[in-house]
């Protein structure tokens, strides 16, 4: 081996570099076991010339007397050797010995008993990359004995490319011409990366159809096909079958939107079988082109990707297919309880989760780089949408005892919900001024009441008088239901709404449920208008909010003084238009309750344990999100504003600034146009805003510019009242001398709040700039490795990340975030094609992680 040289280079490896002067090698990748007295660690050589090498094996050398342990290591060949690949009498396949492979890195496929040895033999006999061969091979032969080792697999892994051998994802992103993507690999994982907030996405089936019809795209150009006759015949063959799936598949899907689950079911179930005739044909293909794999050498791989393709697309047609006849079961059901329906599917659920998951598995295998350049991007998203659909079925199931438990399968539920009108935002979506209590038995609804007065029907009805939060004073001193929504946690407005219910005299309840008016005007929009002729109206998707508004606000009969009575008539039209949905109409309310239950339109707090648990692991629950790094959330807090907030933008700005010392310092400007007309009756009033940012527990304030306060005077007294134990529990709270601004300690974050008012026609905004604490930054362990690196001169790297968590019910607001790594830091890397800059063009949740070397 030539003579090993260290130098400083920025190259991939972690641990460290080396580079070769030898110039017979300095083309080729070279991978090593660098000792330094009793310590072994691998080293990583390559030429960037190199960057990547199709020859991997992941193996893990068990300690013994004779050979100290390599825990994790890995073998991979320099990119001009190819291992001989053989078939022995039994169709073993069979890899000879050498010192072409070499061992390195940490994770393992499989493992070798511990007097294996620790070279292997290599010599050029057919053109067929190790990583194909992963799932195939059954020994190795021992170099001395010539006898073979059993390996014993403990893992399937897709691919492995030269970045998955290190753990430095910035130190790869370093190489400029480097092929792999770091940031999407994929997933090693299931359970533990089952982080989705979705339930069954729907229309995901009639996504199959796509997806096989690509894997035929990739099917046709199978160079070596047209090169005999019979493989061509077998080519033509297994297009048909493809083309016959495919016409399954969208039956199925056309079926599932019909509620015609049994005919989706035999729709699926062909599919499947045709994906499985043409996996064998295309096999039997393979075995014919194994004699012409040299001259061919694209040949392999292609089939490689298509058996996959074809694998999946097989599994996924067969999960369908059960799911299709779990909901043929549920809609033959003898019991009309829809809890009983959950349990009944979550059996399908169960036995189709091994299929999807085979599928999500064998996609994740599929190397983005080995399919066709016009194809990736539709790959890309049905490995997303089938990752998707997995976790979400897995975490139905997961969570259906819950589920059904909420649906009061076995005892009633009682449960307060809450309409939150979004054009007059609060913390958790909007101002609370209609309620309703309803009673739910094994999942039906026993008995619905909705107070025509509203909230405001209990207001005279307390019986412990407390004072509302300083802000919320311009309009009442004491604090009351309708303005119990004042923490953004949903579950903690949620338990004082209860609260307020049960000292007005209200019945306790089981659990809370919110819900925007924007999703109900899009449940209208999906189920057809809706007749009021008692009020001599007809209510759309587009007219819902205005009407609604005018009714309960202006029009109502002033002897009765029932407002809200309008919306106690309209809500059993509405819930009747939807269980009547067929068809497109059925899955698009689905989709839209989903949707409303992922973008949190539709919030659930339950006081019992086990259940709130299942709603937090839904992603229902409208918690205050955690972040080991930076975090921002932007509440605004209309007071007396009027239903102006549905027509006013949000623009954020976040610019985090590394100072010289190494703090980093924000600043966030939120920019507010208000879009309404004065002559307008509910948005051409002036916005008056009560503006939280949510930021890191430990920041400190040390400026606000922008802030308009209403003159003091306006503001209620709080005599006689008594002040909140739950308030004062929950916040803790000052007002900076310098700044006025609200300051408090609350969910693991400090909160920073102001007065920003915008009038119709007008622009305004509201900065405020806060350094955040010292430890934000992910500082590396000061380890063994951190210690190696910085002997052989690598740069030390830390990551800092941001989390932005959206404020439901606001309709339209866009976010910038840029950093400034300043002296200290040179940025490697980012989750953002832009590495120090992210936009998130619409109201949502946010994730920014960079990877920063210290200069």
């Amino acid at each position: 081996m030539p003579k090993q040289t260290p130098r400083s280079y920025p190259s991939l490896n972690p641990i460290a570099h080396t580079y070769f002067e030898d110039p017979t090698v300095q083309d080729e990748q070279v991978l090593s076991v660098l000792e330094t007295g009793a310590v072994q660690y691998p080293v990583i050589t390559t030429n960037v010339s190199h960057p990547t090498s199709e020859y991997v094996i992941r193996l893990e050398l068990e300690e013994s007397e004779d050979a100290p342990a390599i825990v994790g290591s890995n073998l991979l060949t320099a990119q001009s050797l190819k291992p001989e690949i053989a078939q022995d009498t039994t169709g073993h396949l069979i890899m000879h010995t050498s010192e072409a492979l070499t061992q390195v890195g940490e994770s393992a496929i499989v493992s070798l008993p511990s007097h294996a040895p620790r070279t292997f033999n290599a010599a050029p006999v057919t053109d067929i990359a190790v990583d194909d061969l992963i799932q195939q091979f059954e020994y190795f032969t021992d170099a001395e004995s010539d006898q073979p080792i059993e390996v014993e697999l403990i893992g399937q892994e897709p691919l492995v490319t030269f970045d998955e051998l290190i753990d430095d994802i910035a130190l790869a992103e370093a190489l400029a011409d480097l092929p792999a993507e770091p940031a999407a690999r994929a997933s090693k994982t299931r359970k533990a990366k089952q982080t989705t907030r979705r339930i069954l996405p729907v229309g995901w089936t009639k996504t199959l159809a796509v997806f096989v019809g690509l894997s035929f795209a990739v099917v046709l150009p199978i160079h070596a096909v047209t090169t005999i006759h019979t493989v061509e015949n077998t080519q033509g063959s297994i297009v048909a079958r493809g083309l016959a799936a495919v016409e399954a598949i969208g039956s199925g899907a056309s079926a599932t939107a019909d509620q015609d689950f049994q005919g989706a079911a035999v729709s699926f179930s062909q599919a499947a079988d045709s994906l499985e005739q043409a996996q064998k044909e295309l096999s039997h293909a393979e075995t014919q082109l194994f004699g012409i794999a040299d001259m061919l050498p694209s040949t392999g791989g292609e089939i490689k990707l298509a058996q996959r393709m074809l694998s999946a697309g097989e599994s996924l047609s067969r999960s369908a297919a059960t799911l299709s006849n779990g909901m043929q079961a549920v809609a033959n059901r003898t019991t009309e309880s829809p809890a009983a329906a959950v349990g009944l599917f979550d059996v399908y659920a169960e036995d189709a989760l091994p299929d999807l998951w085979e599928a999500n598995d064998t996609l994740n295998s599929i190397k983005i780089t080995s399919v066709p350049a016009e194809h990736r991007g539709t790959v890309r998203d049905i490995q997303q949408l089938i990752s998707g659909t997995a976790q979400s079925l897995q975490t139905f199931h997961d969570s259906s005892n819950a589920i059904a438990t909420l649906l009061g399968d076995k005892h009633r539920q009682r449960y307060l919900v809450l309409f939150q009108n979004n054009t007059e935002l609060r913390p958790t979506g909007g101002f609370w001024g209609s309620f309703a209590e309803i009673d739910i038995l094994d999942g039906k609804l026993d008995q619905i009441t909705i107070p025509g007065g509203g909230t405001y029907d209990v207001q005279g009805q307390l019986l412990k008088h407390v004072a509302a939060p300083e802000p919320l004073q311009l309009l009442r001193a004491q604090w009351e239901l309708q303005d119990a929504n004042w923490f953004p946690d949903f579950p903690t407005s949620a338990q004082k709404a209860m609260w307020f219910y049960e000292q007005s005299g209200g019945p306790t309840v089981d659990g809370v449920i919110a819900v925007n008016a924007s999703l109900v005007a899009d449940l209208i929009d999906a189920t057809g208008e809706i007749n009021m002729p008692a009020y001599n109206i007809a209510v759309d998707g587009e007219t819902f909010l205005f009407r609604t508004q005018k009714q309960v606000e202006l029009d109502y009969d002033q002897v009765a003084n029932q407002p809200k009575s309008f919306i106690g008539d309209l809500a059993p039209v509405l819930m009747q238009h939807i269980l009547e949905s067929r068809g497109e109409d059925f899955l698009h309310v689905a989709e839209i309750m989903s949707a409303g239950l992922n973008d949190r339109d539709i919030q659930m707090y339950h006081s019992d344990f086990e259940i709130q648990k299942a709603i937090t692991t839904l992603g229902w629950d409208g918690a205050i999100l955690g972040n080991t790094g930076d975090y921002l959330m932007v509440s605004h807090t209309n007071v007396g504003g009027g239903k102006t907030d549905g027509v006013i933008d949000d623009a954020i700005s976040v610019e985090s600034t590394v100072r010289d010392d190494g703090r980093i310092e924000n600043l966030v400007t939120i920019e507010r146009t208000h879009h309404g007309l004065k002559s307008s009756t509910f948005s051409g009033l002036n916005n008056v805003s009560f503006t939280r940012i949510f930021v890191p527990r430990g920041s400190t304030l040390l400026s606000v510019t922008g802030a308009q306060p209403p003159d003091t005077r306006l503001f209620e007294s709080t005599e006689g009242l008594t002040e909140d134990q739950d308030l004062v529990r929950v916040e803790k709270s000052s007002v900076d001398a310098n700044t006025g601004a609200y300051i408090a300690e609350s969910f693991g974050k400090t909160s920073f709040g102001h007065w920003i008012q915008t009038r119709p026609g007008t622009t305004s905004s509201l900065s405020f700039r806060y350094l955040l604490p010292e430890d934000i930054l992910d500082e590396p362990q000061q380890d063994f490795l951190s210690s190696a690196k910085r002997f052989v001169g690598i740069p030390e790297t830390v990551r800092h990340s941001i989390l932005f968590q959206k404020q439901p019910g606001v309709s339209s607001r866009i976010t910038h975030y840029s950093f400034d790594p300043g002296i200290p830091f040179r940025p490697l890397w980012s989750t953002d094609d832009n590495v120090t800059q992210m936009d998130l063009p619409t109201n949502t949740d946010g994730f920014f992680g960079m990877v920063l070397e210290r200069k």
